[in-house]
């Protein structure tokens, strides 16, 4: 009887401190909740679930099956096109993902590679994943509207 009680403490205390699986939070929820942090820090006054309501937008056109999205900063908005599209439309204006100034005065610039937006310091030798592309994936929708 002792050897089935001391079993039923090693393997409680095993699930209870040993694994994850009663805290584990999927990699989409733990990078949503650093960028939410980020807007905190910049200012946004309001819970996560508040933040994630205005980070939503009307759902697009299904993706064009087979190409890639390429990325680029230009006049002010990283902007995106399906590869071999000549039309760039505005993701999101530079603005809005900007603080207040740094101590240092370091500007960023951003990358798409290893299924990540990356971003680093001017002059950095090291790129960090800002949000996976799949992130950027939604469900079929209605339209794209550029503005």
């Amino acid at each position: 009887m002792k050897k089935y009680f001391y079993l039923f403490i090693i393997i409680f205390l095993f699930c209870f401190f040993g694994c994850d699986c009663f805290r584990k939070e999927s990699e989409l929820t733990r990078q949503q909740k650093e960028i939410y942090q980020l807007a905190v820090d910049v200012g946004f006054k309001g819970t996560f679930d508040e933040w994630l309501e205005t980070v939503k937008g009307e759902q697009g056109l299904p993706g064009a099956d087979g190409k890639n999205v390429e990325l680029i900063i230009q006049e002010g908005y990283i902007k995106w096109r399906n590869e071999g599209d000549t039309v760039w439309y505005n993701l999101i204006p530079l603005e809005s993902l900007m603080g207040e100034a740094g101590s240092d005065g370091k500007d960023v610039t951003f990358r798409v590679s290893d299924g990540y937006i990356q971003w680093q310091y001017v002059g950095d030798d090291d790129w960090k994943n800002l949000i996976a592309i799949t992130v950027l994936t939604g469900p079929v929708g209605k339209g794209i509207v550029s503005s």
